[in-house]
């Protein structure tokens, strides 16, 4: 007979209605999880569903729950990988496509990864601040040869803030890109933090509006937001933070929304599969905590 996970709870009475009591919940200890003689990693292929892989190593696609618990995962819709289109579909969803998905900065990163090695001389001509992202690197006598970059994964949600006085209609949608253009030399995009009528703060910016450029607002200086469509006249420029300093900025790289799916995505490729001989023991045990 299958083993489907509802079934081994207990009912009650609710609204004088009899159901499933799903307030209860069975976990599995992290050191059964992690011990490679009762679990084993098994790589998602070929878009399979978790009850196909159940009933390949289980013989009885109803106990995908061992695999979903074994997991921790909660949703089997977007904590299980998902194959390109299945991934396409669920970014266009969630974020309108998946080009916007790649405009919108979610934060930065310290992109120490696959970053060369430097002199001692460069080392010493840096600033203090680039200093901070390297560490020594010694021959076997104690002296420092090299400086590599220190293997950190910082993250900074953004790197300015800005306030930017408007006037004119519209609303803009938080977190929106918006294109900026304050004279016909320097213009940019960010993306919006926080708005009203007279006041927008923007966050993210990349583009010529930085602290260091002086900033020249005409007549025709404007703001765009691209999904709200509304446009307006830019008053005035204040910056509020500069998280990421202009000499530090070439150690941060963007992490888009995108990104940050995919990666997610990627991680849940891997799975914890319980060792098949182990299975049925498995589920008399969660069968006792269940129903007790």
């Amino acid at each position: 007979m299958s083993e489907t996970y509802f079934q081994n709870f207990n009912n009650l009475f609710y609204g004088n209605n009899q159901v499933v009591d799903i307030t209860e919940r069975a976990v599995i200890l992290k050191n059964l999880q992690n011990n490679p003689y009762v679990y084993y990693p098994q790589d998602i292929t070929n878009g399979i569903r978790a009850d196909q892989l159940a009933n390949l190593f289980y013989e009885d696609s109803y106990t995908s729950w061992i695999i979903y618990l074994s997991n921790n995962i909660l949703d089997p819709y977007y904590e299980w990988y998902l194959d390109d289109y299945q991934f396409n579909t669920f970014i266009a969803g969630k974020y309108g496509s998946v080009q916007k998905a790649s405009e919108k900065i979610a934060y930065y990163i310290n992109n120490w990864v696959d970053q060369n090695d430097t002199t001692v001389a460069a080392f010493e001509a840096m600033t203090s601040g680039q200093q901070k992202y390297w560490e020594p690197m010694y021959n076997n006598f104690g002296k420092i040869t090299s400086y590599s970059r220190k293997k950190q994964d910082w993250k900074a949600e953004t790197n300015f803030i800005v306030s930017l006085g408007i006037t004119g209609s519209g609303t803009f949608k938080t977190d929106e890109t918006v294109s900026i253009r304050y004279n016909p030399s320097v213009s940019g995009k960010a993306q919006v933090s926080y708005s009203n009528s007279s006041t927008v703060i923007i966050k993210s910016c990349s583009g010529d509006f930085f602290p260091h450029d002086a900033i020249s607002i005409t007549g025709s200086s404007y703001i765009y937001g691209t999904d709200s469509k509304s446009n307006c006249v830019i008053t005035s420029c204040t910056f509020l933070s500069n998280n990421i300093p202009m000499d530090e900025i070439v150690y941060w790289q963007e992490q888009s929304y995108l990104d940050v799916e995919m990666i997610k995505n990627e991680g849940n490729k891997t799975v914890r599969m319980l060792q098949p001989q182990f299975a049925p023991q498995f589920v008399r045990n969660a069968k006792q905590l269940l129903g007790g």
